[in-house]
């Protein structure tokens, strides 16, 4: 086996994991080096590690059942999905690059929600005014769409955040569409 694994890697290539990450099958991601930090053994249904992730170089070309291959040097295009949270003075913006079209609506969640998290550091009740926009493009033709609103109430990452999500998962359905980036910008305020 290690002459087959050093002639794969002379060839450019990589292998990873020993198992599949998503089961895509061949596919077009980004592949990102990482430094695995810590290996936590079975206590919460499997073993995990704890790693810090590299920005991509490569593309991961394969994801099967024994693990990923890929390759090194160019990066796919992906959707860049970012937000800014304003809140008592304090404000933040993350982003995040998303290579596999079908878990942009998973990843325009967890962002608005960790960044939102991150900002208020505990439940967000009061008012927010949160503007997206989705930008991309149908069947090569450029297209932007933008929408404000005010919400009201408790806990309320989980209400924008959602219905951010909604319509990212509709429009990132409709055929010959392509979503290039989400972005958020959301203000939080304690009053009503």
């Amino acid at each position: 086996a290690d002459g087959y694994l050093d002639q794969f890697h002379s060839s450019g290539r990589v292998v990873g994991f020993g198992h599949p990450l998503a089961f895509l099958g061949a596919t077009t991601l980004g592949l990102h080096p990482a430094d695995a930090l810590f290996v936590q053994p079975e206590s919460v249904g499997a073993p995990f590690k704890v790693a810090n992730v590299a920005p991509p170089a490569g593309t991961v070309t394969d994801d099967r059942t024994t693990g990923i291959t890929g390759t090194f040097g160019a990066v796919p295009d992906g959707a860049e999905v970012s937000s800014t949270v304003g809140y008592d003075g304090r404000s933040r913006t993350g982003s995040t690059e998303v290579f596999a079209p079908q878990f942009l609506p998973d990843v325009a969640l967890y962002q608005v929600l960790a960044n939102q998290d991150r900002v208020v550091d505990g439940p967000a009740n009061g008012s927010e005014l949160m503007t997206w926009t989705i930008a991309g493009s149908d069947n090569g033709k450029p297209f932007s769409l933008s929408y404000t609103d005010r919400w009201t109430g408790q806990d309320l990452a989980f209400q924008t955040a959602f219905n951010l999500v909604d319509v990212v998962a509709r429009v990132n359905g409709i055929d010959g569409v392509t979503i290039d980036s989400v972005s958020t910008e959301a203000s939080v305020d304690d009053t009503l």
